[in-house]
């Protein structure tokens, strides 16, 4: 839509250029949205002069036209100064551009739009709805892996979405943060944290958002984040510029490190000695040359926990392996360490065992340290259960052996480790990532293995034949970031995943054996050079899954029958895709083999312009079409026809498709009666004859379309609908005349089909018993109040959310007895420029708990705090916003 007002003709004005201006919350993507206009092709074809401008709250005009005069002649022009006075207004210069001259305003404030003269094209860019923040929030937090391995997860990242309220920048920011958490404990901890309590009229969610991804930034990176704030707002800086001044606040810090008196430290450390029923130590930011003795001591027998953090001076560690009840062990920033001896298991006096308790020992970002002694005589880590060595780039010696309770190892960033690993007859989770590919290559051991990840491991090309004789238990394999991997023949057994392998070719080597035939879960991702899928794939008999996404030399599929056991394929982000796999269809002259796919997802895939012959599958149940954008046709099956009984058994209940924009015609028939849902979005030639698409019998319950002219009007027959969203349809001319017998419905929203004919009071809205959100916008451009429809109608009462929008004559909406809504929580009445009276003298309901006005400039004037016409009839409502301002604060 912002494209087009940009790239349409004006109407001859007084002056040269036009203002469009994209209003909303903060974290609601305006900027994202004026970058894509912004940068879109056709629009640099119009526009040969571009300049992009950020302004802050200290309005300045001199700045602003300085800054804008610089973009687009690259210097700087001493006639704009501080000190030059008498500015007219920013936008005067402005008048004598070229004739077609445009200027995006974004701003959460309409004044600012005001001020450059922006209300005609004004754009109200509004939260997403809760099913596109999931798919956000899905994106980021899954990374394109399948949320099926993860249900506990999802159900946790769900509440978090609610929490997100819509905004996708907080969606963003809490997905990638969880993008490597994969307990619960964590994603619970995230959705249950005190700072969501922040959010109010100012910040939403997305201040709690982002504040829960700084707060769990690690520790040297939110140090330069907060550096940061001594730039002003919106100041543009160079990037070497600032990583110098880190380096120069750095240095700084280690000479204030050097002036610290070691033995002072020390001494305040020994005489802080606690009570012996002390269960959890933590030291941090440590600067003496060794910790007290009592650390450690055997005394401390109630001793759980213990966590060291950058105790940077220190040249060795304490003897910790004496403290009987010691569960978790955490090691970090020790820069003078180089070795951990016999000392750190208990000292001379050593017992039968040392850390006879412990369950989780880890070590993190030690430079220096070389050795880790362990004594053949003595019994150690009977019970650890999860060891993580990370940044440890010196670390030569191989780990303590045995380790007999070892369920989980994680070693990161410790290139020098030696090799082979030791038998670890417990462990089911290994974790390498940028270590010696020599750790690979020499084998696993581990029978008990069952999830190996292996990322960036620099000289690994191949992964170690059989592999899966090594390791016959292993169900996980993922492997990321692998940039020299060419070949892979060998796999886990249920589930491999292989991501940012850019010279990854092919999936299998003629002279080894292929994947294994076990494989339930098979994922590629970001393969750059990958051109073809395995001959062989047609031999991995139990495969459910195929997800191959970001493989832009992607041709097609090998000819092979289908995977007779997959139940979900999804294509996503492949350019040169040009055919589907031809076994996935049914082929009634061809021997096709048996498909069982319930889920079929293709996605920005320009280059794919039609499916194979045949049908889809009748267990097919979601079938998901979206940036194809030279996609001609849809495959048969979508429809049911009555040509032949086998047409009668599709079992499709979703289809969508977005953005097609080459997609002219459905197949002849009618949608199966088991489809519920329909998405049409932004398919601009797609006819939509929808009032001949359905049989009585239908099961539609939500019906979504967006941006078709060739929409005229909709059939009668949907009784099932929960759901009815219609926006930006020109040519619809009228709703189902049996609108009020919709009585399942729950969501209505009209918005911006301005040829509708059949007025409100026809639509039957107050026999929808179940209606709780109305929404209508862009319609009825004429009208000039509800009353003057020729019967007079009511609301339901069921109604908990009620917007109305863009009603450019609209004078009142009293006629409307908002009184009446007893369950109202919602009310949002913007754009309407004439609007002066929205209620009667009952008020409104004490059921209403926020009322949104906006771009409603007569109509804001009576709701004035205190002095308003309306404000007694307002005044009790919690939450009330005008213009993108709380009222309370006025």
């Amino acid at each position: 839509m912002i494209t087009e007002m940009i790239l349409r003709e004006e109407e001859p004005t007084e002056t040269n250029v036009s203002v469009i201006s994209i209003v909303g919350m903060g974290g609601v993507g305006k900027t994202t949205l004026a970058l894509m206009v912004y940068n879109d092709e056709e629009t640099a074809k119009k526009f040969s002069l571009k300049a992009w401008v950020c302004v802050s709250n200290q309005y300045d005009m001199v700045r602003i036209t300085k800054t804008i005069l610089e973009a687009v002649t690259s210097h700087s022009n001493d006639l704009w100064n501080e000190d030059y006075g008498d500015w007219n207004c920013l936008r005067s210069p402005f008048w004598a551009g070229g004739k077609g001259s445009k200027i995006i305003v974004t701003t959460r404030c309409k004044g600012v739009a005001t001020m450059m003269g922006g209300e005609k094209n004004l754009y109200e860019l509004k939260h997403l709805s809760y099913e596109d923040c999931w798919l956000v929030f899905e994106k980021h937090a899954f990374q394109n892996r399948s949320i099926n391995l993860h249900p506990s997860l999802v159900l946790i990242g769900k509440k978090i979405v609610e929490k997100c309220a819509g905004l996708p920048l907080a969606a963003k920011a809490l997905g990638g943060l969880l993008r490597t958490k994969l307990e619960e404990e964590e994603w619970e901890n995230i959705l249950n944290r005190k700072v969501w309590n922040l959010q109010g009229e100012k910040c939403g969610s997305i201040i709690p958002a982002l504040r829960l991804s700084y707060n769990h930034l690690p520790s040297h990176l939110k140090r330069c984040f907060a550096y940061c704030a001594i730039f002003p707002k919106n100041y543009e800086f160079m990037v070497k510029e600032l990583i110098l001044l880190w380096m120069a606040e750095v240095k700084w810090s280690a000479k204030l490190d050097d002036s610290r008196n070691k033995m002072h430290e020390m001494d305040v450390l020994n005489s802080l000695q606690p009570h012996l029923n002390l269960k959890k130590l933590s030291i941090m930011e440590y600067g003496g040359l060794k910790l007290p003795c009592w650390i450690g001591d055997s005394s401390f027998c109630k001793m759980v926990d213990v966590t060291l953090i950058n105790c940077r001076k220190c040249i060795s560690l304490p003897c910790l392996g004496q403290l009987p009840l010691l569960k978790n062990l955490r090691i970090e920033g020790m820069e003078e360490v180089k070795k951990v001896g016999v000392e750190f298991l208990g000292g001379p006096s050593l017992s039968i065992k040392a850390f006879p308790s412990l369950e989780s020992l880890s070590f993190v970002n030690m430079p220096k340290w070389v050795n880790w002694e362990h004594s053949s005589s003595l019994e150690s880590y009977p019970h650890v259960q999860q060891l993580t060595i990370r940044n440890c780039p010196q670390l030569i010696k191989k780990l303590p052996t045995p380790l007999p309770s070892l369920i989980k190892l994680n070693i990161w960033k410790c290139p020098q480790l030696g090799i082979p690993l030791p038998s670890l007859p417990s462990l089911r989770k290994l974790d390498l990532q940028e270590c010696n590919d020599l750790v690979v290559r020499s084998g696993i051991d581990p029978i008990s293995l069952t999830r190996f990840t292996i990322y960036g491991i620099s000289g690994f090309n191949r992964l170690h034949q059989g592999l899966m004789a090594f390791l016959p238990a292993l169900e996980v394999l993922r492997i990321s970031e692998c940039g020299e991997l060419t070949y892979l023949s060998d796999g886990s057994k249920n589930l491999l995943e292989i991501m940012d392998c850019p010279q990854l070719v092919s999936l299998e080597d003629d002279e080894e054996q292929g994947l294994p035939h076990s494989l339930q879960y098979l994922e590629i991702g970001k393969c750059d050079n990958l051109e073809k899928l395995p001959n062989g794939l047609q031999n991995l008999t139990s495969l459910e899954e195929l997800s191959i996404w970001a493989c832009p030399k992607l041709v097609s599929f090998p000819k092979i029958d289908f995977l007779s056991m997959l139940r979900r394929l999804i294509i996503r982000d492949c350019e040169d895709l040009k055919s589907l796999p031809d076994g996935m269809m049914r082929n009634c002259n061809k021997n096709s083999s048996l498909c069982l796919l319930e889920y079929l997802e293709i996605s920005f895939c320009p280059s794919l312009r039609c499916f194979p012959e045949g049908e889809l599958p009748t267990t097919l149940k979601e079938l998901h079409i979206c940036y194809c954008k030279n996609l001609e046709s849809l495959p048969d099956g979508v429809m049911k026809h009555d040509s032949s009984p086998q047409h009668n058994t599709s079992g499709l209940q979703v289809l969508q498709i977005w953005r097609c924009s080459s997609l002219k015609s459905f197949p002849r028939g009618c949608f199966p009666p088991t489809l519920k849902l329909l998405q049409i979005w932004s398919c601009s030639q797609l006819e939509l004859m929808i009032e001949k698409m359905f049989h009585d019998d239908n099961s539609l319950e939500c019906l979504d379309v967006n941006v078709n002219s060739n929409l005229k009007s909709l059939p009668d027959c949907l009784y099932n609908l929960r759901r009815l969203q219609i926006k930006r349809c020109m040519n619809l001319k009228s709703l189902p005349h049996q609108m009020r017998n919709l009585t399942s419905l729950m969501s209505l929203e009209i918005a911006d089909c301005g040829n509708i004919q059949t007025s409100l009071s026809k639509w039957g809205l107050s026999r929808l018993t179940s209606l709780k959100s109305f929404s209508i916008a862009g319609i009825f451009p004429e009208v000039v109040s509800f009353s003057n429809d020729p019967d007079p109608f009511l609301l339901p009462s069921t109604l908990t959310y009620l917007s109305i929008e863009r009603f450019k004559n609209l004078e009142s909406l009293t006629s409307l007895a908002l009184h009446t809504l007893t369950s109202l929580q919602h009310l949002w009445i913007s754009g309407c420029p004439k609007l002066q009276s929205f209620l009667s003298r009952e008020g409104l309901s004490d059921t209403v708990s926020q009322l949104y006005i906006r771009d409603c400039p007569l109509l804001s004037q009576r709701c004035i705090k205190e002095k308003g016409e309306d404000w007694p009839m307002i005044s009790h409502i919690p939450y009330v916003e005008i213009n993108r301002k709380f009222i309370f604060e006025q």
